[in-house]
């Protein structure tokens, strides 16, 4: 088996809508080790998967709710959510140029355009059917926000599950990490950042967290080392030219986060 594992970005997002039950699967049936998803809150409470901070790149929120297409996402209610698909999106605009390629048939296309956004929970079980991994992005909220009531119920869903052995938390609030580990201290965190420094590592050791997530901008080997000299993986995000995963798998890196999880499976079984 490859010792780094590969985590599929969103789930395969680049053949499927991001952040939905069917990237998942699409992941899953790519041979991901795990995927990461991204988790927000809305206004009666509920989890949800979700990305941006409002619904209107990946939904067809325009049409259902013209007037707050533009309102943050935590200012809705679950059922409003409910009335929203997370497909067409992918259908209409091809981000990946997946479409135009040849690689997503036409049943695939269709079944795309009635995803829903998934809850965090439903997100959670399916992790939990496939006894799978996931690497769940808690979204920074804002400032005005409870976010230890976010952080709670975040950590309540997965210790409610009996999955805190397939969950890792990350996040880019640092302060969420902390809050989870006193939560649950079995539930493994990982801290985000956009660029990887050593002056963070002694605060990122005395944090705690199990893994620290780099972007793959100006990463260098010499960095990667002295963090996992220091008991600390590292797992490496958004990786998607092969060249840069096999850069990447040849310096030993712990865990690769990409959008193309079907050309790193292939890397990693060739290897």
């Amino acid at each position: 088996m490859p010792s780094t594992l590969n985590i599929a970005h969103r789930g395969a997002r680049s053949i499927a809508p991001e952040n939905t039950i069917i990237a998942a699967r699409k992941a899953y049936e790519t041979g991901a080790d795990m995927w990461e998803l991204d988790t927000t809150i809305l206004a009666d409470g509920e989890l949800i998967i979700m990305h941006d901070d409002t619904f209107q790149r990946t939904t067809n929120i325009a049409e259902i709710f013209p007037d707050r297409s533009d309102h943050p996402a935590a200012s809705f209610i679950s059922s409003e959510v409910a009335q929203l698909e997370a497909g067409s999106f992918y259908v209409n605009t091809d981000p990946f140029g997946q479409i135009t390629a040849g690689n997503i048939a036409p049943d695939d296309r269709t079944s795309f355009l009635k995803e829903p956004i998934p809850t965090l929970e439903q997100a959670l079980l399916f992790t939990k059917d496939m006894q799978w991994q996931v690497n769940v992005e808690i979204k920074p909220m804002p400032k005005e926000s409870d976010h230890k009531s976010f952080v709670e119920k975040v950590v309540t869903l997965i210790q409610s599950l009996g999955m805190e052995s397939q969950v890792l938390i990350s996040s880019f609030n640092h302060d969420y990490l902390v809050q989870s580990q006193q939560l649950a201290p079995s539930i493994k965190t990982g801290w985000l950042t956009v660029v990887a420094r050593l002056l963070n590592l002694n605060q990122v050791k005395q944090s705690g967290v199990y893994a620290y997530h780099p972007a793959m901008v100006a990463l260098r080997k010499g960095v990667i080392r002295r963090y996992q000299q220091n008991g600390i993986a590292v797992n490496v995000w958004t990786v998607n030219k092969s060249a840069d995963m096999q850069k990447l798998i040849d310096w030993g890196v712990d865990g690769i986060i990409t959008d193309f999880p079907q050309e790193l499976n292939q890397l990693l079984v060739n290897r």
